[in-house]
């Protein structure tokens, strides 16, 4: 009776706008700092007023101030004393006192959910909801860190891979980003590949000049990769028919069909990567595709039961004297 009694005054008070710590909870948030900390994301400093809350070992942040830092949509129901955090196509539920969350993902063929323990519950304190910095920064596919009263929210690739990602030359920064695609997120509702072939691999196309935006192609699925916080973000997809020739034409034109998403407009040249794995085999193509769709091969390279066999031409994602056109930012700390 006495615990229900609590929990009905921590949603009474917030409800009305305001907290006050129960009494007992204080020993709990002891090393709780009163003046403002700093929130770094990817290097770059985003404040909050709120001080995080150190319980029991665990570092616990205020979760709105943390989560739209990094870009996050944050939903409180004050009815049910519940949070809902929103970003990419993963959606994270907490629930204050609560020891687990719910998780929900967007993936091919529909949205994966779960429920998650977690190492210490979602907290009301001060007018805000705290939850486990660790746990909330890794749902959406950071590190995180807490020294020095700043709280770190950095890429799980690690500096060298930011670094080459962002600034460094486009085949280095391309050869990145090709595998980031491998674990997408998606920022629209994704759609399953059909008509794939072991044997035809995986084709990329980047515009020239960029690396951090690219088309991938497996099967009849063309999808476009936005590369944002270091994570590739599917933001398009269209399907693609007939052989790959005949698929590069057609994305070239522009004739894709079942589009979802912001399309793209392709124009110029683009550089081609095709790659792939058949039994003990495998290969990687480089190439340039023009305006119509014509591919023209630049380097090759096959293998099979760890040998090479044939290597011709220029083996990198990028063609002779291409200038990068996209790098961003600072290179990291």
């Amino acid at each position: 009776m006495k615990q229900q009694i609590a929990t009905a005054l921590v949603a009474t008070t917030i409800m009305a706008g305001a907290f006050f710590a129960l009494p007992g909870t204080e020993r709990a948030y002891a090393n709780a700092a009163s003046t403002a900390i700093q929130i770094e994301v990817l290097g770059k400093a985003a404040a909050s007023d709120a001080a995080p809350i150190i319980d029991h070992g665990r570092v616990l942040v205020p979760l709105r101030a943390v989560s739209e830092a990094f870009g996050a949509n944050v939903e409180w129901n004050a009815k049910t004393n519940t949070a809902v955090v929103r970003k990419w196509g993963v959606t994270v539920r907490f629930t204050a006192f609560s020891s687990v969350a719910v998780v929900e993902r967007n993936q091919p063929g529909g949205v994966n959910k779960v429920t998650e323990r977690i190492d210490a519950p979602m907290k009301l304190h001060g007018n805000r909801a705290y939850v486990p910095l660790r746990y909330l920064a890794a749902q959406f596919g950071y590190a995180s860190d807490w020294h020095d009263r700043t709280v770190f929210i950095s890429s799980y690739i690690g500096k060298k891979k930011h670094d080459t990602l962002n600034h460094g030359t486009l085949a280095e920064a391309r050869q990145v980003a090709v595998g980031l695609s491998y674990d997408p997120q998606y920022a629209i509702k994704p759609l399953i590949a059909e008509n794939v072939g072991e044997a035809d691999g995986s084709t990329m196309l980047f515009p020239e000049g960029e690396a951090l935006r690219f088309i991938r192609i497996d099967g009849n699925l063309a999808q476009q990769f936005e590369i944002k916080d270091d994570k590739a973000v599917v933001t398009w997809a269209g399907r693609l028919a007939g052989s790959i020739e005949d698929q590069l034409r057609i994305f070239m034109k522009g004739k894709w069909t079942n589009s979802i998403g912001t399309a793209p407009k392709p124009s110029g040249d683009f550089i081609y990567y095709n790659s792939g794995i058949f039994g003990e085999t495998g290969w990687t193509e480089y190439g340039v595709v023009n305006a119509e769709g014509a591919f023209t091969q630049t380097g090759y390279k096959h293998y099979g039961f760890g040998e090479v066999d044939t290597e011709t031409g220029t083996l990198e994602i990028a063609k002779p004297g291409e200038k990068r056109t996209d790098t961003v930012g600072q290179t990291s700390n």
